[in-house]
């Protein structure tokens, strides 16, 4: 299971550095620093701010990117366990007493499960290492595995909404 929920980390992670690179040709920060102008100031000083950019998002332990994606895997924890909540409600009809009870339990353990999973020791650096060394086979079946259970997470949450919408 740490393999295969580290796998999913990796690939979010680089799904999230490459659509960083793509968005850089509309982002209006980098479209700012192409200007003449602000390169040629920028390079007087000895500055690439864009690779240094693109830098700050690479970087698997404190890069952006990382940081993102770190959250966005408690977040498909949490979005799986409230599904699982949402169809147990619809299925037994029963009308919850409180919004602490649903949203609470779910984040404490989605922060259990990711923290023993990822983060402990910094196991996903030692997975990131592995998984950069494996071949592109690899990478792009992981990929539209790991592509396929975030979109199979999220359907399930809003699938369970509904359920739990029309039953309740």
């Amino acid at each position: 299971m740490e393999r295969f929920w580290n796998i999913i980390h990796y690939c979010a992670y680089k799904g999230d550095y490459k659509m960083h690179l793509l968005f850089n040709n509309i982002n209006p920060v980098v479209l700012l620093l192409r200007i003449t102008f602000i390169k040629k100031f920028y390079s007087k000083k000895g500055v690439d701010v864009e690779s240094n950019l693109n830098t700050a998002f690479r970087l698997p332990d404190v890069g952006l990117s990382s940081i993102r994606v770190g959250g966005f895997m408690y977040g498909l924890v949490f979005f799986f366990q409230l599904g699982i909540i949402e169809f147990f409600l619809g299925i037994t009809m029963i009308k919850p007493h409180g919004f602490f009870f649903i949203i609470i339990p779910p984040f404490v353990i989605s922060i259990i499960i990711n923290n023993m999973l990822l983060f402990k020791n910094d196991k996903y650096l030692k997975y990131f290492q592995e998984f950069d060394k494996m071949g592109t086979s690899f990478k792009r079946r992981w990929s539209w595995i790991s592509f396929g259970i975030i979109i199979g997470i999220l359907m399930f949450l809003i699938i369970g909404f509904i359920f739990m919408d029309y039953r309740v």
